[in-house]
């Protein structure tokens, strides 16, 4: 933490750090935030600048089931969560990842992150 852009990653039941960690620490840059957090109100309490980079829980990408997966990606990429140049969603693949599971997550990710422009 020098001069610059701040990041952090926070990951799991962070929710009631992030506030702090952007009024005291000067962080705008949050990676780790996911199924855990509630990102639509993460940014209306922290307010402009920050980015977020969200993970899908990398557990329930292995083992699903299928429809878990869908849920869990929708209830991270909400309306309030989706915010152009300002979010991205990432998932690490742990080993015996059925590859049907990646290709629901991606299909996931493509029909729930169009972001509405209206």
């Amino acid at each position: 933490m020098t001069t610059g852009a701040k990041g952090m990653h926070l990951c799991g039941h962070a929710q009631q750090h992030f506030q702090t960690l952007h009024d005291e620490l000067g962080i705008t840059s949050f990676d780790g935030p996911g199924p855990f957090v509630d990102i639509a109100r993460m940014r209306a309490d922290i307010g402009e600048p920050i980015f977020i980079s969200a993970q899908m829980n990398h557990s329930i990408t292995r083992t699903g089931p299928p429809e878990l997966i869908d849920k869990t990606i929708k209830g991270i990429l909400t309306e309030g969560a989706k915010v152009p140049g300002k979010l991205t969603l990432l998932g690490y693949i742990p080993k015996g990842t059925p590859l049907e599971h990646l290709k629901i997550m991606y299909e996931s990710g493509k029909r729930h992150g169009v972001i509405s422009y209206a």
